[in-house]
């Protein structure tokens, strides 16, 4: 199979993204684009592609949901490896009190 070939075109302004006019600003209520076209808009450095129906596909949203989903996965194991510390800590520190009970108990019967 032959690579695809994209065309790259830059825009001022979103609004010069095919079907902008009657879309009015909204991506998903947008015209179809050429096939297989990159747009790259200069004033928001948004990157579009249209995929091979001519839908519009903003890259720049992609990847900042991917970013926001990365930073997400990343606090939520952070927690856990504070809560397997706890955990481990907790276990410690009982162990540390049995042995103390232990110590404490066996001196009780020496005297």
């Amino acid at each position: 199979m032959a690579a695809t070939k994209f065309t790259v075109r830059h825009i001022l302004t979103v609004n010069l993204l095919p079907g902008a006019s009657g879309g009015g600003g909204d991506p998903s209520a947008r015209g179809v684009a050429e096939p297989f076209t990159v747009y790259v808009c200069k004033d928001t450095g948004d990157v579009w592609i249209a995929d091979a129906e001519g839908r519009l596909l903003s890259l720049s949203d992609m990847l900042v949901l991917g970013r926001g989903l990365h930073a997400s996965l990343r606090a939520d194991i952070d927690e856990l490896k504070l809560t397997m510390k706890a955990i481990i800590d907790m276990n410690t520190k009982a162990s540390d009190y049995i042995a103390w009970l232990r110590e404490r108990a066996s001196k009780r019967r020496t005297q």
